[in-house]
């Protein structure tokens, strides 16, 4: 069925609500979760087929999920994923190379370990062997997949922050995603690791802003950020 295009202004609400119906889709891994427990086949626990099919089904639905809402965001609201490039200044470049290297860093000093992605490397091949780089390959997708859904609440956001506050400057949508995504894992995971996901989502925001507000040039450096 086609879906009309609506003409009226947008307003700060409206990308509030976007914003926090792109983090409703989050939720669907609470879901699958959920559906898994009645589907031991696929949930044996510690078996690589159950975290691949995990993983796999979570990214799917994620990435699904970001579609529709962008979708629905672009026909009926006009929002522009990919404005045009800001100027390539190198301190805007600095700037970025800068959040990601602290990304990074925060997590190596969380997780105690100089390199995350290599510890974890060397738990999956004491779980799954041979077998472990299919794991690691499809924990990547899982979580790239995770970054297209908060780009999308940073983004949206952004733009309720500027239509209601101004100042484009300060990282709107990171603060909405360290409400949102960073606070959850206070209440799933503790206070330590929440405290990281709010810090992290704020250094999110700043990345979308000083990539000029685009959810496909700013991608590449949070999904460095967010796997390393």
């Amino acid at each position: 069925m086609r879906v009309d295009t609506v003409t009226r202004q947008p307003t700060a609400g409206t990308y509030l609500n976007l914003g926090l119906l792109a983090f409703a889709v989050v939720g669907w891994e609470l879901v699958l979760l959920l559906l898994e427990s009645f589907l031991p086949a696929l949930t044996l626990v510690g078996s690589l087929s159950a975290a691949v099919v995990h993983w796999a089904l979570t990214g799917a639905g994620w990435l699904v999920g970001s579609a529709i809402v962008l979708r629905a965001a672009r026909r009926r609201e006009g929002f522009i994923a990919d404005p045009p490039s800001p100027a390539r200044r190198l301190e805007r470049v600095v700037a970025v190379f800068a959040l990601v290297v602290l990304c990074v860093g925060l997590r190596w000093v969380g997780q105690g370990s100089p390199f995350p992605p290599v510890a974890e490397y060397g738990r999956m091949i004491e779980q799954y062997a041979d077998l472990a780089w299919v794991a690691l390959v499809v924990q990547w997708l899982y979580y790239a997949a995770e970054v297209v859904v908060m780009t999308l609440i940073i983004a949206f956001g952004q733009r309720a922050g500027e239509l209601r506050f101004g100042c484009p400057a300060l990282p709107w949508g990171g603060f909405l995603l360290a409400l949102t995504w960073g606070l959850v894992h206070v209440l799933l995971q503790g206070v330590a690791a929440g405290l990281y996901g709010m810090l992290i989502s704020v250094a999110f925001g700043m990345i979308f802003v000083l990539t000029g507000r685009s959810v496909r040039r700013s991608s590449a450096p949070l999904v460095v950020a967010f796997i390393l």
